[in-house]
């Protein structure tokens, strides 16, 4: 076998094909996806034992459109390795290089003349002009960011995330100490570092806030990964151009669950009294004009009492009350609620409605409560806070046990 380096005359006007019907490979190692390695070897797979001719003619060409063909480097050797199984059999023709980077943002075109490579048994029976175009691109590409439960690429709407991806279809680490910028309505701020790793066939980078970012409602946001931050794994030249993720933030607070606890005044026979709802954290709510908390009979679906809602001043916290003047709870099971918009977010534009509240009267521990006035024990109310002055008609726990002090 001899490496030939005469290139044939249609090299200059090749195409990226097999032709005839001659011994066809069925794989090469290039073609598939972008080559980001240095060039270092190149394979090409048969489906039976196979064998080189007595003179192999490869070559590497750049492509520069048209049919242009312009030699790029021809392979230093070739080796052979066949493979007899019970199932397959494989014959693989490997083509060496002179280790080498491509240079960036090229299409290339491989090609072994004819003859070259032959069945082993059967010798008249060889390939046809062979040919195969692979990429080596010019940068990473473009990234596609993530983030899980939303589709960013036709409904680019966050409300709040903690972490946010972009990945490349090439293997990345990291230049240096890369970040992300935060930008709001264009305006820088906030950087953190760019966790930046890979997994098969994939590079990626994520950003961390350390909590729940929230994006406030209709404002403009903009996470960028400048470029020159990631370079591919196995080429510290093939960088990422500038990686941007433009978006509209959605979060509104008037849609977070408020965050409360609430007690319950039962008196005598079942009779309701007053609910206090004391909320724990901002933004802080207040009743709107002419609310009314509802006492709701979940097994007949209805409503069957209703109290104003009250903001309580003569305490230091937020408190919010209703007093149902001893209604009489029905049988079964009840909730108290607030509707919908009952309640309003105080904000710097005036106030919005938030989203109502539905308080179960069993979760108070409304059944097998008891009436207690002793004056031994430590008593806590229903956060787990130990409390010294009891309030007449409120729930408290004791060694355990729900009671209702009197």
């Amino acid at each position: 076998m001899k490496l030939s380096s005469i290139l044939a005359a249609a090299l200059m006007t090749a195409s990226a094909t097999t032709s005839g019907a001659g011994l066809a490979p069925f794989q090469y190692s290039v073609g598939q996806r972008p080559m980001t390695a240095p060039l270092q070897e190149i394979s090409v797979d048969f489906h039976t034992e196979v064998e080189t001719g007595d003179v192999v003619s490869a070559w590497l060409a750049v492509d520069r459109g048209d049919g242009q063909l312009d030699l790029a480097c021809l392979p230093e050797s070739v080796d052979v390795s066949n493979y007899v199984g019970s199932k397959a059999t494989q014959g693989t023709v490997i083509f060496n290089f002179t280790k080498q980077n491509l240079p960036l943002g090229q299409t290339y075109v491989f090609g072994i003349d004819a003859g070259s490579i032959r069945a082993k048994n059967d010798p008249s029976l060889t390939n046809d002009e062979l040919r195969v175009s692979f990429e080596v691109p010019a940068d990473l590409g473009p990234a596609h960011f993530d983030l899980t439960g939303h589709d960013l690429e036709h409904d680019p709407k966050i409300a709040e995330a903690e972490r946010i991806w972009c990945y490349w279809g090439i293997e990345t680490e990291p230049v240096g100490e890369p970040e992300f910028i935060l930008y709001r309505e264009s305006q820088e701020i906030g950087r953190y570092p760019a966790h930046v790793g890979w997994d098969w066939d994939l590079g990626q980078a994520y950003v961390d806030f350390g909590e729940e970012m929230k994006f406030d409602r209709g404002v403009g946001y903009s996470l960028v990964l400048p470029a020159g931050s990631v370079h591919g794994m196995w080429r510290d030249d093939l960088l990422n151009p500038e990686a941007r993720l433009d978006f509209t933030g959605d979060y509104d607070p008037s849609e977070e669950p408020l965050q409360y606890t609430c007690t319950v005044e039962v008196k005598g026979p079942g009779l309701l009294h007053m609910v206090r709802f004391h909320f724990t954290s901002c933004p802080w709510p207040i009743p709107a004009q002419g609310a009314k908390a509802q006492l709701y009979h979940l097994d007949s679906g209805t409503v069957v009492a209703e109290a104003d809602l009250v903001l309580n001043t003569s305490v230091n916290h937020i408190e919010i009350d209703a007093d149902f003047g001893g209604f009489p709870l029905p049988e079964g099971h009840s909730s108290i609620v607030i509707p919908d918009g009952a309640l309003l977010i105080m904000t710097e534009d005036g106030t919005r409605p938030c989203r109502g509240i539905s308080y179960s009267m069993d979760g108070a521990g409304v059944s097998g409560i008891v009436d207690d006035d002793a004056e031994s024990g430590v008593l806590y109310d229903l956060r787990g806070i130990r409390v010294d002055r009891p309030r007449s008609g409120e729930i408290y726990i004791r060694d355990g046990k729900k009671t209702v002090w009197r």
